[in-house]
């Protein structure tokens, strides 16, 4: 059930104070994995996340804000270099931000460049580790454990065994696939401590810093990456329990769209890695409501989290001077569309939650289109340092409309073509390129029609001259013209 939240102003982040003189602010950078803005605060009653909300409150919420590329590794990207996917060649989990552009100045270096103290844990680039030293001053690792059932760390035991038995024998496996081929089931929910957890490791270290903060002459950048939502949906059974699973059901549009190109979709791959999920054939209804049930909990729980660091911002009494920008790095498919996960073009996994807070702006929340570039050049207007000329995205201080967004999807190992989406206040326009940059296939959705994307209107002859009007916008505006990938 969702409730409606209105739309408050017009005008976006109106200032009502500066930051003190002597100092420029702190920021709090919090990045969430694999989060969708279904949160209290974006006016999902059943979501319990109190500590999100709250700051939600405090802040500017945007509305639709969206991700240039709906996995991991070149979303992030996107966010810490400013740069569209196709600018920054960064449109897989596997080629690094630094290889792509190795003379690019990450968000973090450019802050330590300005004098900041920044500090990094946890995911924040598409890695745990750290993967860029010249961004950061300190680096904290964070260990914490997976599984805590005995049988499920006994199942994930025997797989991993597995895949080195089967490395001794010769064959070759990248990192990523080792980790793809040794979990253990999709889901767990025990009675454990929570500070036992990546994420609940990831907030003692991240109060400790800021304890170690106080006194220090140098404003500070710190990064606090979040693993949940994130697959496996590994949280205490406390947060399991704050939902009735009798209380979940099935999305309304929980099937593929369409006349869609059938390459659009795909089966889930991500969460049938698990053991406990078939590999082939139909995902049962029973996996799916855990799945919800499960994500669910997995939110409760990094808000928990959260609202501790938020909290021990406030105890030390840093909140006066310092900036905190949340942000989801992409949406998450729980059946919508007929899809699990992300990696698509659509909605539920390009929109993102947007949450900015500063010391000097007017809480608000805004309607506008706005792109998760944008936050690199708005962190450094609020910062008062220089943008990057490497930066695609606009300062989301200035007044501006965007007249569009966008979105692009490739799997290389599924399907030659590339999407490129376009969003605009009312439609979401799609345009497929092969290898060749031949226009293989387009997908229009019309959201005053139908909030889903239930069926492609790309060849309903009703909206031609709309479909003519979005090519040419299109053409005139994307990155992926700007930067090359089609011609």
């Amino acid at each position: 059930m969702k409730k409606t939240i209105p739309i408050i102003g017009s005008l976006l982040l109106t200032s009502v104070a500066s930051p003190a003189a002597d100092r420029p602010p702190n920021v709090l950078f919090i990045c969430v994995d694999d989060l969708r803005p279904q949160l209290g605060c974006y006016g999902n009653a059943q979501m319990k996340t109190p500590n999100i909300d709250r700051l939600a409150g405090r802040s500017t919420l945007f509305q639709r804000a969206y991700c240039q590329f709906a996995i991991c590794g070149p979303s992030r990207a996107s966010v810490l270099s400013g740069m569209y996917p196709e600018h920054s060649g960064v449109q897989d989990n596997v080629k690094s931000f630094r290889a792509a552009v190795p003379d690019a100045t990450a968000l973090p270096q450019h802050f330590r460049n300005h004098g900041y103290e920044t500090v990094g844990m946890g995911k924040v680039f598409h890695q745990m580790a750290n993967t860029d030293p010249a961004s950061w001053s300190r680096w904290v690792n964070i260990t914490g454990r997976g599984y805590f059932l005995p049988e499920n760390v006994a199942e994930q035991k025997k797989r991993q065994q597995g895949i080195a038995a089967r490395e001794a024998a010769g064959e070759k496996f990248s990192e990523h696939q080792k980790y793809v081929y040794s979990v253990g089931p999709f889901s767990e929910a025990a009675d454990a401590d929570e500070k036992l957890y990546p994420d609940g490791e990831l907030v003692t270290k991240a109060v400790e810093t800021l304890r170690g903060f106080q006194g220090s002459e140098k404003p500070w950048f710190m990064a606090v990456g979040f693993l949940k939502p994130h697959l496996p949906l590994i949280v205490p059974k406390k947060y399991w329990d704050l939902y009735n699973p009798d209380d979940f059901v099935l999305p309304a549009n929980g099937a593929f769209p369409e006349g869609a190109p059938a390459w659009h979709t795909h089966d889930g791959f991500e969460l049938r890695s698990y053991s406990d999920v078939p590999k082939n054939g139909p995902i049962s209804k029973d996996i799916l409501l855990r799945t919800i049930h499960g994500y669910y909990a997995a939110c409760s729980f990094a808000d928990a989290q959260i609202g501790k660091v938020l909290n021990g911002l406030s105890a030390l009494g840093m909140d006066s001077n310092t900036v905190i920008v949340l942000w989801g790095d992409n949406g998450f498919h729980l059946g919508d569309n007929g899809i699990i996960g992300k990696d698509t073009d659509y909605e539920a996994a390009a929109r993102c939650p947007l949450i900015i807070y500063a010391p000097s702006l007017t809480p608000e929340r805004t309607d506008r289109l706005v792109e998760l570039v944008d936050i690199y050049p708005t962190l450094c207007d609020l910062a008062g340092i220089p943008v990057p000329t490497q930066c695609d995205g606009r300062t989301l201080l200035s007044k501006d409309r965007k007249s569009a967004v966008f979105t692009m999807s490739q799997r290389k190992w599924n399907n030659p073509n590339a999407g490129y989406a376009m969003r605009t206040d009312r439609y979401r326009y799609i345009r497929w390129i092969d290898a060749h940059n031949k226009t293989v296939a387009e997908e229009l959705y019309d959201y005053t029609l139908n909030p889903y994307e239930v069926r492609n209107l790309a060849a309903n002859p009703e909206y031609a001259s709309e479909l003519s009007g979005l090519r040419k916008q299109f053409d005139a505006e994307s990155p992926a013209h700007k930067y090359g990938n089609m011609k």
